[in-house]
């Protein structure tokens, strides 16, 4: 929430937002099997301040456990809407935890993600 304390200022209007429900892990590498200990983080910059706003976020000692019957991610944000002004970047940096040496850890996806802007009515 914004503006919540004191006059609004005048640039101040609504905006269209985005809201990610899910985020599943669809095909594994060869080299991977279930079940995953996935750690790492899935974020959206938008144009509110180009910070990276997280959508899922965990450290090494803190995976999520993802099976072939349950693979969503547990999404932990976001902190704050995802405003839809210019092209949103969703940035994934994702790994599995091997069993012994975290520089072992294997990449599970590390991609970023132009999401466009779409055509809004204006408001």
């Amino acid at each position: 929430m914004r503006f919540t304390f004191g006059p609004i200022p005048s640039y101040a209007r609504p905006h269209c937002t985005m809201q990610i429900f899910s985020i599943r892990v669809a095909d594994l590498e060869d080299s991977l099997r279930w079940p995953l200990q996935v750690h790492g983080l899935v974020a959206a910059r938008d144009t509110s301040d180009h910070n990276r706003n997280f959508l899922f976020n965990r450290t090494r000692d803190n995976c999520q456990v993802l099976t072939q019957q349950d693979p969503y991610l547990l999404l932990t944000g976001p902190s704050r809407a995802i405003v839809i002004i210019d092209p949103i970047t969703i940035e994934f940096q994702l790994k599995v935890k091997s069993k012994t040496d975290p520089e072992e850890d294997e990449m599970l996806a590390f991609r970023i993600f132009n999401y466009p802007r779409p055509t809004l009515p204006h408001m």
